[in-house]
């Protein structure tokens, strides 16, 4: 679209403001009609009147119209103006910016046209190198033709050289599984040591408690701890009863000669024309002037002790076979020396207890002869009280019982009544068949070693 003049904007100028002007003035010639008919109508009588006015309403009816029509075109003209002012506005914009793409597009050519003589430069660079690489890749060819026929030289040395890689690496599977063996045995070593370990830090917390017991006190609790599901772990008091026996023997014959802190010697024993010798880790020998009245084996070890060139067999170390076969002889020996002891009384002993369970307030709770067992415990230092349950109520028990740390029956000697107002699984509620001193003792020591107070022992 071509731009519009000067000339021609002055002229539409021109031509509204005629149009204005104009329009003006038809209104104005209405306006004087209408009073002019009005004036009219005033003077005039109503008869007179009615000829006359009509071809004015004409006139000022199309004068009206005409007037409507010019505003009508006038606004037309003027909605023209204004979009043609739009479209040269933006024909405008457009050329601007069409001016600024073809300096743009210019400036890239230029670039372009730079770049390519940049291009043709590296051209011909490339083909020289690729002169040189080819002059290159013909030397790499005679190389490779000479590595070709030494390849070939090689592929008669690479067989054996696998069959010794498949032989190394089965050796180095079979050392793999060695080595899996060896880290599961290791494995189940340490697991074993730290087992034992742990079985040991326990044995010893035992042994710290029981450390004060003495050795009468153990074996009574260990009579009374005995039963018919764990007699088999009992069997090695065999042993001890036999060793018992022989250093009793022993004592009696030797007591004399015998020296305590001897060093020991460990052996085993060998059978001669002369009787029995004892073969020392060094190869010496020792005529073996008594051992334990047990069957003897050559080749068994031994413990010994030395007096002058002789020695006395202290310990035999039998397999469970001759443990066996021996404890039969010796459970006769103690069934015949049994109804003997049994006549004869132990004498009374002191045994020393923790320092917390002579805090404690004991209750005997017994009809035969309680005052005899309150006097035995007072003097080993506790705080006991003694009561009859048949010359007091079972009330008045029940009181005392409640009143006291611990409190020991004798089942045998008191009441049912009694019995059944006892409360069942109490650690402070001891029971007992029969009354003895070691027993109450043994039980007293037991429950210091597991507890400080026998009503917090579960």
């Amino acid at each position: 679209m071509k731009p519009f003049s000067s000339y021609s904007k002055h002229s539409m100028f021109e031509k509204n403001k005629n149009k204005k002007s104009h329009l003006a003035s038809l209104r104005k010639k209405a306006l004087a009609a209408q009073t002019t008919q009005t004036e009219a109508t005033e003077t005039t009588s109503p008869k007179t009147a009615k000829p006359s006015l009509k071809p004015w309403k004409e006139k000022v009816k199309k004068l009206t119209q005409k007037a409507h029509l010019q505003e009508e075109k006038w606004q037309k003209e003027k909605k023209e103006h204004l979009n043609t002012k739009k479209t040269l506005k933006t024909a405008r914009d457009k050329l601007h910016h069409t001016q600024n793409k073809l300096e743009n597009q210019h400036k890239t050519i230029q670039h372009l046209e730079k770049k390519l003589a940049k291009a043709l430069e590296r051209l011909e660079d490339l083909q020289k190198q690729n002169e040189q690489l080819q002059e290159k890749n013909l030397q790499l060819e005679t190389s490779l033709l000479k590595y070709k026929n030494s390849a070939t030289t090689y592929k008669g040395m690479i067989k054996p050289l696998q069959k010794k890689m498949k032989e190394l690496t089965f050796k180095n599977e079979m050392y793999q599984k060695e080595q899996e063996k060896w880290n599961r045995m290791q494995e189940r070593r340490y697991q074993q040591e730290n087992k034992i370990k742990a079985t040991n830090r326990e044995q010893a917390k035992q042994l710290e408690k029981w450390h004060n017991l003495s050795p009468e006190l153990l074996l009574q609790h260990l009579y009374e701890s005995m039963s018919l599901k764990n007699h088999q772990q009992y069997f090695d008091t065999i042993s001890l009863h036999r060793k018992f026996r022989w250093m009793q023997s022993t004592i009696k014959r030797h007591n004399a000669r015998y020296i305590k802190d001897k060093q020991p010697i460990f052996g085993a024993l060998t059978k001669k024309e002369d009787g029995w010798w004892l073969k020392g880790p060094s190869g010496e020998y020792w005529k073996i002037t008594s051992h334990p009245p047990i069957h003897l084996k050559e080749g068994t070890p031994v413990l010994a002790s030395q007096i002058g060139n002789r020695v006395e067999v202290i310990t035999i170390y039998q397999d469970e076979i001759e443990q066996k076969r021996d404890s039969i002889k010796i459970e006769k020996e103690r069934e015949s020396t049994r109804g003997r002891n049994n006549n004869h009384s132990s004498p009374e002993f002191v045994q020393k207890f923790p320092p917390h369970a002579y805090n404690w307030s004991v209750l005997l709770v017994t009809s035969d002869n309680g005052s005899r067992y309150q006097q035995f415990l007072s003097e080993q230092g506790f705080q006991v009280d003694w009561i009859d349950p048949y010359e007091k109520s079972a009330i008045h028990v029940h009181q005392q019982m409640a009143a006291h740390d611990l409190v020991l029956l004798d089942l045998g000697h008191i009441p049912h009544v009694v019995t059944n107002l006892v409360p069942q699984d109490e650690t402070w509620v001891q029971r007992f068949q029969t009354f003895r001193k070691k027993t109450l003792l043994a039980r007293i020591l037991y429950l210091a070693a597991n507890c400080s107070h026998p009503r917090e022992m579960g």
